[in-house]
């Protein structure tokens, strides 16, 4: 089955999470990527763990 991907992108209050909402009502699936790029970025994340040790001179898993 073919998939459709849209991006919503603009300033705070702009209204992503209005049209996010009528998306969801409708049926679409949603996926908030402030909230994914956060929780990847939480210390002690497995990503932060794996970054360490590619980059231990630039990254700190803190």
């Amino acid at each position: 089955m073919k998939k459709t991907v849209v991006g919503l992108t603009g300033q705070s209050g702009a209204g992503k999470t209005t049209i996010s909402d009528a998306f969801r009502e409708n049926g679409f699936e949603i996926i908030n990527c402030d909230i994914v790029a956060r929780e990847v970025t939480q210390a002690g994340n497995e990503c932060c763990k794996e970054l360490a040790k590619l980059f231990p001179s630039c990254f700190d898993e803190n």
